[in-house]
């Protein structure tokens, strides 16, 4: 796909279910689908693309109110994250209000109290790192999908009714103690597991600003511990390896420094994906729509 001309792209780009695939003319997925409405919601011209995208993420709903990476997957995912945020505030409360349950009640394995008096009678010692959020349901917390999710939550809890607001508070909380414990002493973050100590390995273009991005807003003793991460997003923005290693940095980055615009992308490639390209459009938009 071509990165040029980024919504148009991404309009002929469409599958005739109303849906995007990760490449022109392939089967629809969730997480391009959901990511291209984004990009394209203040596009004049891409409405009725964007209400067609906002339909196939409905019918893609499971009834346990998440979403499967593709319609042939029988288990939601952590793609419910994108699929909440790009229909958050599109008149569809009751698809909001199951998508924001499954995320409450979505923690990553080892986090409960049942772990942790497993540990204490078997005398083993647990992590004792706040509740993240996982790739797949009932496994390990890790650093994207804890950030999405975070950015779900904060994007649809004026959504949600007051017990789940008040729920989603402390699971944000907890998802932001998981994301700063998983930081790199260095700056930056990498994929973060929580039972495979990742803290001393290199950090990630990708990882690192969608943590930027979903931490954005900490204050007092938080926000001198980003400090160092920041410097390092800017160090690594400088050659991000990846077309969405640049586009999450300069997201993390706008929105923990919204005085500093950080330069446009300088990936090259033939082969963008609909990801790529909804990413770099979304990075360059004035206002980020994966915000609340």
């Amino acid at each position: 796909m071509e990165r040029d001309g980024g919504y148009s792209a991404l309009v002929r780009a469409q599958g005739s279910d109303g849906g995007w695939g990760y490449h022109p003319g392939s089967s629809s997925w969730t997480e391009p689908t959901a990511l291209a409405v984004l990009a394209l919601r203040e596009t004049i011209g891409a409405r009725d693309a964007v209400a067609r995208g906002c339909d196939w993420l409905i019918r893609s709903q499971r009834p346990d109110g998440g979403w499967p990476p593709c319609p042939a997957v029988n288990q939601s995912t952590w793609v419910t994250s994108f699929a909440a945020i790009a229909l958050a505030g599109s008149r569809t409360p009751a698809v909001i209000e199951r998508a924001g349950a499954w995320l409450l009640n979505h923690r990553g394995r080892g986090s409960g109290a049942l772990d942790r008096l497993r540990c204490w009678l078997v005398r083993d010692p647990c992590d004792p790192t706040p509740s993240g959020w996982s790739w797949y349901p009932e496994t390990a917390s890790w650093v994207i999908p804890t950030a999405v999710s975070l950015l779900a939550l904060n994007k649809i809890s004026i959504d949600l009714t007051l017990a789940g607001s008040t729920l989603a508070k402390r699971r944000i909380t907890d998802g932001q103690g998981f994301l700063f414990a998983r930081e790199c002493p260095a700056g930056g973050w990498n994929h973060g597991g929580t039972f495979v100590r990742s803290e001393n390995a290199q950090p990630y273009p990708e990882t690192t600003g969608l943590a930027l991005l979903a931490l954005r807003g900490t204050s007092g003793a938080n926000a001198a511990r980003l400090s160092i991460s920041l410097a390092r997003a800017h160090q690594m923005l400088r050659s991000p390896q990846s077309a969405q290693g640049s586009a999450w940095l300069r997201m993390g980055l706008a929105a923990c420094e919204p005085n500093t615009a950080p330069p446009l992308s300088n990936v090259r490639s033939w082969n963008w994906t609909t990801v790529d390209v909804a990413l770099d459009v979304i990075s360059a938009l004035s206002t980020n729509p994966l915000l609340s």
